[in-house]
């Protein structure tokens, strides 16, 4: 009896590593021992390409020492800097499988995936894919072999959306603020106050102001988010105003466009003139009610408040008027 259990526990044990040879494929003592997945120097990446399944993809590149968008617009860093350390740390260890069935299984083939990674050095260019995920923050990979691994990591770290990748502080000024032009309409013709720091205090139009209240403007510009890049379909204009700064680096134009009632604003900046982007409502009209609002004792600006885009004249004589007076 003894002999047949024996037995039986033999056969068993043959079939059971059958089966394991044919789903994880022949063994090639490769992936047994833990490894990277990707056996590159991260600090010397100058290129990044996320791809998702549909054929979405986005570019990063490295130009001057500082991470771009393709169209040169700058890259958040910090978030990137995150990714490439957290890529450059998974490790492999046994691998789920070593068959090209299952990276059509798990989604880590070369027609078939859910992210597609490449990562430039140089000439050389190193592709990972990540597919479908065993658990929580967990994904299956593969890299330059056949093995396809589970690691920790989501498809979420690796959006291939411009907007997931934009510095969102592109907009705001760099250092601090020596003067300001606030402006009610499209044109500097149409000046509604000037702002210029005198010493430890600010005077607008030359009079004294709320000195706190400029510089709670000046705090909440120094912390301006973008929501996006907008399409230049939304810039259609139905408010707009316009501040002119001077910081740390030289003259800053922002442009503040509403684009309808309870919309999101368009800012335009001087220093990316070729683009737009999208500011939540909130966020501008506390920068351009608070600057209209803190300047309002120094000139015109309480009645240019109050008036149209399309009676910019009425603004500047009334500024004039009031300054006369």
């Amino acid at each position: 009896m003894n002999h047949w259990v024996k037995g039986l526990a033999m056969l068993l044990g043959v079939q059971l590593i059958v089966l394991a040879i044919g789903y994880l494929g022949p063994d090639t003592g490769a992936g047994d021992e833990p490894t990277f997945l990707a056996m590159i120097d991260m600090g010397a990446v100058d290129r990044v390409s996320v791809t998702d399944g549909d054929g979405a993809s986005v570019a990063l590149r490295r130009v001057a020492q500082q991470w771009q968008l393709a169209d040169g617009l700058p890259v958040d860093e910090e978030k990137l800097t995150t990714l490439l350390d957290k890529i450059g740390g998974l490790k492999t260890g046994w691998p789920v499988s070593r068959s090209k069935e299952a990276q059509q299984r798990f989604e880590v083939g070369e027609e078939k995936f859910q992210r597609r990674l490449e990562l430039g050095v140089g000439d050389e260019v190193t592709e990972l894919y990540f597919g479908t995920s065993p658990g929580y923050q967990q994904v299956h990979a593969r890299g330059a072999t056949e093995s396809v691994y589970a690691v920790k990591l989501s498809n979420f770290e690796l959006p291939t959306a411009e907007d997931d990748w934009l510095d969102t502080g592109l907009l705001r000024p760099s250092g601090d603020i020596t003067q300001a032009t606030f402006t009610a309409g499209a044109s500097a013709a149409e000046v509604s106050a000037r702002v210029a720091r005198d010493g430890e205090n600010w005077l607008v139009d030359d009079q004294p102001v709320d000195s706190a209240a400029v510089s709670a403007v000046w705090d909440k510009l120094a912390g301006l988010s973008v929501l996006g890049i907008a399409a230049p379909d939304q810039t259609t204009v139905s408010d707009r105003q316009l501040l002119l700064l001077t910081d740390a680096v030289g003259e800053l134009r922002l442009e503040f466009t509403r684009t309808g009632e309870n919309e999101d604003y368009v800012v335009q900046s001087s220093r990316f003139p070729d683009n737009y982007f999208r500011v939540a409502a909130s966020t501008a009209e506390g920068i351009v009610d608070g600057i209209t609002e803190a300047v309002a004792g120094g000139g015109g600006v309480a009645e240019s408040a109050s008036a149209t885009p399309s009676e910019p004249t009425d603004i500047v004589e009334n500024s004039g008027e009031d300054q006369a007076q």
